[in-house]
């Protein structure tokens, strides 16, 4: 998989530049075994939201103990 530039606004030519380096050491990645053939593209407008997943939606905060 090689690191494409997303339709959207220009990005900081240090971003592509770290993808780029990102991609081009994937072969040689021997850190976590991850999987690298997964294509999250699609969901790239969702990173414009904030996703906030902090906490029991269904816990009644007023009884909550820290």
């Amino acid at each position: 998989m090689t690191a494409t530039p997303l339709n959207g606004p220009a990005r900081d030519p240090r971003l592509d530049a770290f993808l780029h380096q990102l991609a081009a050491t994937q072969a040689r990645n021997i850190g976590f075994p991850a999987a690298v053939d997964i294509d999250c593209r699609n969901m790239a407008p969702l990173f414009a939201n904030l996703l906030n997943n902090v906490g029991d939606p269904d816990a009644d905060p007023t009884t909550a103990k820290i």
